[in-house]
């Protein structure tokens, strides 16, 4: 789910669970970078001195108005970033989290506040959906196709929170959640390259599952092929 940011962009939703914190993150930062306000979430923003106080009953000369106008106007700009940051953050947290940050002084501090909260619960989410990756198998009569699917999805997931899966990792996940009847065809597939001294790689693994799967199943003939 997207929201529309301050500055007129869509930045989807930051998740509960952190599932897609990486990428709001990212979206963030490009967002607040390109509308000249990363500084004000990096720590960076120096703030400018304090407005000399104006005093209604004092004679001031123009050169003196002009100073104070201008130290006005520089700690009104600095003020405003930091409240467009704090919005564009507050509008695309969930309420449990705004809860906790709202009350945080600097757009800085909100931000760092936010990335500590959310890291830990990124990377026990990261966790978890390698392991249901690992425990998730294609029962025998079941549609491999479909299964097939909801691996590579899950793999995309757990690339965007910042799991990328080997190779090799996702090679086993492959082979292990495979029907039992598909074993020895896969065996033989896997060892015929070897002996060749050639690897498959996930894909054209994926491919070669599928495939069996098409070609034994005589009620899956209309499906395509990866």
């Amino acid at each position: 789910m997207s929201n529309p940011s301050a500055f007129g962009f869509s930045i989807d939703k930051l998740r509960a669970d952190a599932s897609n914190f990486i990428i709001w993150s990212t979206q963030s930062k490009t967002l607040f970078g390109s509308r000249g306000v990363l500084r004000h979430v990096t720590g960076t923003a120096r703030a400018p001195e304090i407005p000399p106080l104006f005093e209604a009953s004092k004679a001031y000369s123009p050169d003196e108005l002009a100073k104070i106008e201008a130290a006005e106007l520089k700690m009104d700009r600095y003020v405003q970033n930091e409240y467009i940051v704090k919005q564009q953050l507050f509008s695309t947290i969930p309420h449990s989290l705004l809860l906790k940050v709202q009350s945080l002084e600097s757009a800085a501090a909100v931000w760092d506040a936010i990335q500590n909260e959310m890291k830990t619960k990124s990377d026990m989410y990261r966790v978890e959906l390698r392991q249901r990756m690992g425990e998730t198998k294609c029962a025998e009569g079941a549609n491999v196709e479909t299964h097939l699917e909801t691996l590579a999805m899950m793999r995309e997931e757990c690339a965007t929170i910042g799991g990328v899966l080997s190779e090799a990792e996702y090679k086993t996940i492959l082979l292990s959640s495979t029907p039992p009847s598909f074993h020895d065809y896969l065996r033989s597939i896997t060892t015929s390259a070897q002996i060749a001294n050639t690897s498959l790689s996930a894909n054209q693994l994926a491919s070669v599952i599928l495939e069996y799967y098409l070609a034994t199943w005589p009620e899956c003939e209309e499906k395509s092929v990866y």
